[in-house]
C-alpha cells in the first residue's frame, strides 16, 4: 500500500508543492500532518503514533485482550447464539443438527461465519469461550482496519488513532466481538474491503498493484456477504462511488472537481474491465466458493445457483445428502 508503513517524518509535505494533498498522494504518503517530528520528539507515545507498523499491531493486541476478558461468561448461549452455535457445531461434527428449527434457519443464512465459528470451536473447544473466540479475533482485526482506513482517508496518524480509540469503546463492536453471532465476521471483511478499495484509489501505485487491490476489495465484499447478506449495501455503495469517479474522470478538465481528480484518475487507470471484475465477478465468485464444502457432495448443476439465492430447497438437499453420507 505505497508508503503506508514507512517510518520517518510525520509531515505529508514531501515536495515543494503548495497543495499538500496532491503532494501526499504523489508520494503515496498518508502519514500524520500534525506538528512535531518523531525523530526529535522523545515521547514514546508520539513515536508510536507516527509509526503505523507499530501502532496497528498494538491496537489489535490491546483490543483482542479487551474483547477476550470474561468472554466465557455467561456459560449459556445468549442473544442468537442458540441458533448459530448449533449450526457451527454441525460443521465441526460434519453432521446436520437434528433440530428442525436449526435446519430451517441454517438455510436463511450463508455459511462462512458459521465455518469460522467452527474453527474457533475446534481450536478452543466446544464451550462458551470456543463459541466466541473467533468473533473476538475478528473484532480486533476490524479495529485495525478502522485505524488503517482512517489513516488512508485523513493522512493523520493521530486522528486515525483517535478514530480507533472511539471504535474500541463502541458498544456495537464490543458486544458483537464477544458473542457467537455473524456480525463480527461481516464487519471484519467489510472493513478490510474498504481499506483495500481506498488504498487502490488513494495511493500512488502502479496500475497492476492498483487493480490487484481493487479485486481484493471485491473478494472481501463477497466473503462478507457469505457471512451476512447485509454486505450488499456496502457493495452497492462502492459501485455508485466507482461509477461517479469514472464519470468525473471522463469530464473535461475545466469541469473536473479538484478534490476528486486523484481518485478519479485512479479509477480510470483501473479500467472498466477491472471494475467489472472487482465489483461483480470477484464478489459473486468468492461468495459462491464458500458453499463448496456444502456443495461438493451434490452432483447437481443447480447447487451454485441455489447457494447464490440461499433457497430453502438447497438447504434441505444439503442436510439430506450429508445425512445419507453418514
Amino acid at each position: 500500500m505505497g508508503n503506508l508503513f514507512r517510518n520517518g517524518s510525520s509531515s505529508v509535505l514531501e515536495s515543494t508543492s503548495r497543495d499538500p494533498q496532491p503532494a501526499a498522494f504523489m508520494h503515496g504518503s498518508i502519514e500524520s500532518s500534525s506538528g512535531g517530528n518523531p525523530s526529535t520528539d522523545g515521547s514514546v507515545l508520539t513515536r508510536i503514533l507516527h509509526r503505523p507498523a507499530i501502532t496497528a499491531p498494538i491496537l489489535g493486541a490491546v483490543s483482542l485482550l479487551f474483547f477476550l476478558a470474561g468472554i466465557g461468561r455467561p456459560s449459556i448461549t445468549k442473544l442468537d447464539e442458540g441458533l448459530f452455535v448449533p449450526e457451527a457445531r454441525s460443521f465441526l461434527l460434519k453432521a446436520p443438527d437434528p433440530s428442525s428449527l436449526i435446519q430451517i434457519h441454517s438455510l436463511a443464512k450463508p455459511p462462512l461465519g458459521k465455518m469460522i465459528m467452527a474453527i474457533g470451536m475446534k481450536v478452543a473447544g466446544d464451550n462458551p469461550f470456543g463459541w466466541r473466540v473467533a468473533a473476538a479475533l475478528c473484532g480486533a482485526l476490524t479495529l485495525v482496519a478502522v485505524y488503517l482506513w482512517a489513516l488512508l482517508l485523513l493522512r493523520d496518524s493521530r486522528l486515525a488513532s483517535f478514530a480507533a480509540g472511539l471504535t474500541l469503546f463502541n458498544n456495537f463492536l464490543f458486544v458483537m466481538s464477544r458473542v457467537g453471532m455473524m456480525d463480527a465476521f461481516l464487519m471484519v471483511f467489510l472493513m478490510w474491503s474498504l481499506v483495500a478499495y481506498t488504498a487502490a484509489i488513494a495511493l500512488d501505485l502502479g496500475a497492476g498493484t492498483r487493480r490487484f487491490l481493487f479485486i481484493c476489495a471485491g473478494v472481501l465484499i463477497g466473503l462478507a456477504g457469505a457471512c451476512k447478506w447485509n454486505a450488499i449495501d456496502t457493495l452497492a455503495a462502492l459501485v455508485l462511488v466507482s461509477l461517479a469517479l469514472l464519470w468525473v474522470a471522463r469530464r473535461a478538465p475545466a469541469d473536473s472537481i479538484p478534490s476528486l481528480s486523484r481518485p478519479a484518475q485512479s479509477i480510470q487507470q483501473i479500467g472498466v474491465v477491472t471494475l467489472l471484475l472487482g465489483l461483480v465477478v470477484a464478489p459473486v465468485s468468492s461468495y459462491l466458493l464458500t458453499y463448496w464444502p456444502l456443495c461438493r457432495n451434490l452432483r447437481t448443476a443447480s447447487c451454485g445457483i441455489s447457494a447464490l439465492l440461499g433457497s430453502p430447497t438447497h438447504s434441505l438437499l444439503l442436510h439430506g445428502t450429508r445425512g445419507r453420507s453418514k
